[in-house]
């Protein structure tokens, strides 16, 4: 009776009927050793180019568990499904569509691991590409600023942005700058010996608490900035602080903490109300740590602006009418460093939209062949529907529904798992904040419903008025 169970009703029209019940699948040492062999094979490349073991462990593990995880997430479901299609309000019909995905001896499970990990693939490498791309500043389109000035002090601030003007200045931004140090935090003094003694280990992480910051302050967030927790700024509540989000989780704070910095020797302390990300490529003025007005502007400081003229020749008047006033001023033009970043990026973006692409075809490959591989099952089954006298309006109905039900299911799953897997690589890998193209999503949500219904479609369109003899005759 166990074996019955799990046997294809087509089976029993088969002379070799007996031969199909005694197969049963066994381990095989050597495949074992094959996937393990592949696993280390692959574990080592990915650790050679992350210089990782945790990031080459993530890595592999990701692409080669993949399937292991949809099967059980698959199985976890099947258990769900064959709890619920018995409820008595669901239709005969319904019962019929739902339970196929319950059934057991048929290779539906394959096709449901086949077209999950192709989509999972490919909506991986949208996010991932979507990230780098947002991540260069290489979607863009804004002009950047292409001249930078340091060191204007207060006394000389307001004459320069009028000279700026009158050169034609576009995206001027001037913001003061006040150095300061890190001594509390939520009373606590903070620890010099913390600092990381080796230098070849020193970077911006591990003196996240004991480095020199640049603080300012300002009432509005840029539009490259997004604040992600909190509020910027809260009314009626002065000396608030706002933290770019990557760099808080290394200095371990969290909102509502409060910040002592010293300033020229005196003590400034502020609470953290906001964590914001910040786009690094947009050439402004950007801070880490950022205060509201308050008690900044009491502090001494010097300003920093950035500014954008068009003409090179404007440019180069404006910079010598400056240094002939304040020779104090550094002025940095970069026009020609910001083209050829932009050339960079526009290869860059070239380069991922290229392997997008390629990975996208190569996926389109995988689903097509998952949803082809299980054509004479399907065709194994209209036979048996249509002896026991569906119709092809009724047989159209079943696959019509069982293919949009395959496809939204594997698109649900992979889009899951790829947003897992994309957090995992964001935040252990690239070390970046990933950005998610939801109409990209939707796009390949419609793509895989139309591939799941046209190709059962096409491998059934000459079975639909096909007399079931024709096909016994094959069997």
């Amino acid at each position: 009776m166990i074996e019955i169970r799990t046997l294809k009703p087509i089976l029993a029209l088969k002379q070799e009927f007996q031969e199909e019940t005694n197969q049963i699948p066994k381990f095989r040492v050597t495949q074992i050793l094959g996937y393990l062999i592949l696993f280390v094979l692959f574990f080592a490349l990915a650790w050679w180019e992350t210089e990782s073991a945790l990031k080459g462990l993530i890595l592999c593990s990701i692409l080669l568990i993949l399937p292991l995880i949809i099967f059980l997430v698959y199985s976890g479901i099947r258990i769900f499904i064959s709890r619920l299609r018995d409820r008595n309000d669901f239709s005969p019909f319904v019962r019929f569509i739902v339970g196929k995905f319950d059934r057991p001896g048929t290779s539906l499970s394959l096709s449901i691991i086949g077209l999950t990990s192709s989509l999972f693939i490919l909506l991986l490498s949208l996010i991932v590409s979507e990230s780098l791309l947002e991540y260069s500043g290489a979607k863009d389109k804004e002009r950047r600023p292409n001249l930078f000035v340091l060191d204007i002090r207060a006394e000389q601030k307001e004459h320069f942005e009028e000279v700026a003007k009158e050169f034609g200045a576009e995206k001027l931004i001037v913001a003061p700058v006040i150095g300061a140090r890190l001594s509390k935090i939520n009373g606590e003094v903070v620890k010099k010996d913390e600092t990381e003694s080796s230098a070849l280990r020193r970077d911006w992480r591990s003196t996240a608490r004991t480095r020199e910051y640049f603080l300012s302050y300002r009432n509005e967030p840029y539009p490259t900035e997004k604040i992600v927790e909190g509020d910027f700024w809260r009314k009626g509540e002065e000396d608030q602080i706002s933290i770019e989000k990557e760099f808080s989780t290394y200095l371990k704070v969290n909102l509502g903490d409060s910040l002592s910095f010293l300033v020229s020797g005196v003590e400034v302390t502020g609470v953290i109300r906001n964590f914001r990300t910040v786009n690094w490529a947009d050439m402004r003025p950007n801070f880490v740590v950022l205060f509201s007005k308050g008690i900044l502007e009491k502090e001494p400081s010097y300003y920093l602006s950035s500014l954008r003229i068009e003409s090179e020749e404007k440019r180069y008047d404006l910079q010598r009418n400056l240094i002939s006033k304040y020779p104090n001023l550094t002025i940095i033009d970069t026009d020609k460093a910001v083209r050829a970043f932009l050339g960079i990026l526009e290869k860059i973006s070239f380069t991922i939209q290229l392997m997008t692409g390629l990975i996208l075809g190569a996926s389109l490959l995988l689903v097509l062949t998952a949803l082809n591989s299980s054509r004479k099952e399907r065709i194994e089954e209209t036979t048996l529907l249509r002896i026991i006298g569906g119709t092809s309006v009724f047989l159209k109905k079943v696959f019509l529904w069982e293919g949009i039900l395959l496809g939204t299911f594997s698109f649900l799953l992979a889009l899951f798992l790829a947003w897992i897997a994309s957090i995992l690589i964001g935040k252990q890998v690239l070390e970046i904040e990933m950005s998610y193209p939801f109409f990209e999503y939707l796009f390949v949500y419609i793509f895989t419903i139309f591939a799941t219904t046209s190709v059962y479609y096409l491998n059934l369109r000459g079975e639909w008025k096909n007399p079931p003899v024709s096909f016994m005759k094959a069997i």
